[in-house]
């Protein structure tokens, strides 16, 4: 484990990025299952969360994604869906 955490700080440094964790790649992984839009039960067995509200404490929506929520709803209430 010592060989992948040097690897891992060593690639952090030569990218310049500070206050990264091996954890946040939790965060990461599941943010883009859910832009692309994997559903949610699919997203916790691929991540390994037993319950439904881990999935909602790691999968974050982001800007762009409230963006393209808002612009279904448009769509919906303009009878253009």
């Amino acid at each position: 484990m010592q060989v992948i955490a040097k690897a891992w700080w060593a690639a952090l440094k030569r990218a310049g990025i500070e206050d990264f964790r091996w954890y946040d790649l939790r965060h990461t992984f599941a943010t883009w299952h859910r832009q692309a839009g994997t559903p949610t039960h699919k997203l916790q067995r691929l991540g390994g969360w037993k319950t439904r509200e881990m999935v909602e404490r790691y999968a974050h929506v982001t800007p762009e994604g409230w963006q393209v929520a808002a612009s279904r709803l448009d769509n919906v209430l303009a009878g253009t869906f």
